[in-house]
């Protein structure tokens, strides 16, 4: 559920850096 939910600020925060995406996804 919290990755999820962390997938899904990414989606809703364009900005956020691919470095923090790829942190959520590891």
């Amino acid at each position: 559920v919290k990755s999820l939910g962390a997938k899904a600020g990414v989606v809703l925060n364009p900005g956020t850096p691919l470095s923090a995406i790829e942190y959520v996804l590891d």
